[in-house]
């Protein structure tokens, strides 16, 4: 059997590394040695300290955006195939029930617990890569360097600031506990039942879960063999099939799907250039990091016997790959565009911070063999891994448009101020205020109002004219959202002067184009004009009040635009 040589070179295998915690020692000289103990209580102060950094100061301003609202609206606990029900194409049953959970106690009135969630994971994720490198060989004060320049990681932001990143980080966090718990030598046991648990909460917190439990299996097979790894990974993908054969007529298209062997490498390429850019800012930096990274990996495996490699080797090298294949899932099903928002899709926060944590152990057993070859060299591969952290932290105050805490206030005052319209008993529960598709697209008039209801909510007191109008003919002219498609709009001309109308109660009209609306007032004049957008919102507006005058005009920036007949 393949892993039945583990144990035999057991003085090998613990010459350079540290005994396995899951394991059951004898009291070893390593266990007191203060050099050890003291790398590890500055690591624990040190995220004691970012903890609060990032929550307070970091995340100042942050609030709820995107795909967060998916966890809170038309959800609840006692809807259980409603937990199950796919978010993005993710199964995402843990976030769901985290969020179901704060949104009791904390309601939308603070952001803070919401962040705090992902905030831990990220600093958790951290800590057990730190684990990782010491069962890797790696000493306590490389490991702590190594996995302590993840922790202010500005460059992967969005997985330590944004709440809804609890799923991709949790996948990533269950699928490291996992890997520890199972990778161990010996017969099948009760730690076995542990991991697979564990991997069942990585596949449910998010799609990246799937290259975790491969991450598993490949570290598995390499140190247990076979049986070992078929049972840390078919049970896992029988249950993923099952859940994602149920929800099949639900997940929808799968966003530019693409299998093209020159896009996928591209979407690889250019991932782990962000990873090296992210971690060492400079050009030559991050060249001589990569290159350090090969080179160390040669240096610290190629003279290991086949046990020492086995024990040693297994869970970087696994992590390694997985980086590798969770890159190549992204690419699958994010892939059709290489270009999104002005920036590489490629590069974006969320992507490059996983791809990093998955690369930073063997990163660390690189390091590690270059200082334990050439004691010299220290010096210069410490400021190697630390010289990237002051840009890192520079980083947190350059977020992206869609991350900024100024647009995310914009859309905690747009839900405030619908939460204070004294329309909003009057509309239809399951309206869209705004469905625009990377704001409060999934947010209902239904959940405001629950929300109001049972104080979970602020209302605003002071609405500015502008946010008043937007609030009033969101409520009064409603947009589907992306589900609802008229497929053969009619009667549709193009105006290059204003158009206006008094349509009825209930009237449904195609939208092809960008365009704005306003409504006359008691005064005769008309409200700021709202845009309404087809291309990232629905394509279908509806009137929900009688007895209105619109005016139908250009957006801004255009001179013309496109009018159907009601459908």
């Amino acid at each position: 059997m393949v892993g039945s040589g583990a144990s035999q070179s057991e003085d090998e295998a613990t010459r350079s590394a540290p005994a396995d915690p899951t394991e059951p020692t004898e009291p070893a000289e390593t266990t007191t040695d203060w050099n050890t103990r003291a790398a590890l209580i500055v690591f624990v102060a040190y995220l004691v300290v970012a903890f609060f950094v990032l929550l307070f100061h970091f995340g100042d301003g942050r609030w709820f955006a995107g795909d967060e609202w998916g966890f809170l609206s038309n959800r609840s606990l006692s809807d259980v195939p409603g937990l199950f029900a796919p978010q993005n194409q993710h199964w995402s049953t843990v976030p769901i029930v985290a969020y179901q959970v704060l949104f009791k106690i904390f309601g939308l009135n603070t952001y803070q617990p919401y962040m705090a969630v992902t905030i831990a994971l990220h600093l958790l994720l951290a800590g057990l890569l730190r684990i990782v490198m010491r069962r890797a060989g790696v000493t306590p004060w490389v490991a702590t360097v190594t996995a302590g320049a993840f922790v202010l990681y500005g460059t992967g932001q969005d997985n330590i600031l944004l709440g809804v990143q609890i799923s991709m980080v949790g996948s990533l966090v269950f699928g490291l506990i996992q890997l520890l718990v199972a990778n161990h030598d010996g017969r099948t046991d009760w730690r076995d039942a542990v991991a697979l648990g564990a991997g069942a909460l990585a596949i449910m917190s998010s799609s990246i879960g799937v290259p975790m439990v491969v991450a598993v299996g490949l570290a598995v097979l390499a140190r247990r063999g076979w049986r070992a790894a078929l049972i840390q990974t078919v049970p896992l993908a029988a249950l993923y099939g099952l859940w994602w054969s149920s929800q099949r007529s639900a997940m929808g298209n799968v966003t530019a799907a693409v299998t093209e062997p020159g896009l996928l490498w591209d979407w690889v390429r250019l991932t782990f250039v962000g990873v090296f850019r992210g971690l060492g800012h400079y050009p030559v930096v991050g060249v001589a990091m990569a290159g350090v990274l090969v080179l160390g990996l040669v240096l610290a495996w190629v003279p290991l016997d086949r046990a020492a490699l086995r024990r040693l080797a297994s869970e970087p090298a696994a992590l390694l790959i997985g980086s590798v294949a969770l890159t190549l899932l992204i690419a699958t099903q994010r892939g059709g565009f290489l270009v999104f928002k002005g920036e590489a899709a490629p590069q974006s926060s969320r992507y490059v911070s996983m791809a990093t944590a998955l690369l930073l152990p063997a990163l660390a057993v690189a390091a590690n063999a270059f200082i334990e070859r050439w004691r010299w060299t220290a010096p210069a591969l410490l400021v190697l891994v630390l010289v990237g952290v002051p840009a890192n932290i520079d980083a947190f105050s350059q977020p992206g448009v869609l991350a900024h805490p100024a647009f995310q206030q914009g859309q905690r005052r747009f839900v405030e101020a619908i939460a204070a319209s004294p329309l909003l008993k009057k509309v239809p529960r399951e309206v869209y205020p705004d469905p625009w598709e990377f704001g409060t697209d999934q947010l209902t008039v239904g959940m405001v109002q629950d929300a109001k209801k049972a104080g979970r909510i602020s209302v605003a007191t002071d609405v500015a004219p502008p946010l008043r109008d937007k609030v009033d003919m969101r409520l009064r002219m409603t947009q589907s959202g992306p589900g609802e498609v008229i497929v053969d709009p009619h009667g549709c001309t193009t105006h290059s002067e204003p158009l206006i109308i008094e349509p009825d109660s209930g009237e449904r009209f195609s939208l092809v184009a960008p365009l704005s609306i306003a409504r006359e007032q008691d005064d005769a004049t008309f409200t700021i004009p709202t845009p309404y957008d087809p291309s990232s919102s629905g394509t279908v507006l509806t009137t929900q009040f009688p007895d209105m005058t619109l005016r139908i005009a250009p957006v801004v920036g255009q001179t013309t635009f496109t009018w159907c007949d009601p459908v």
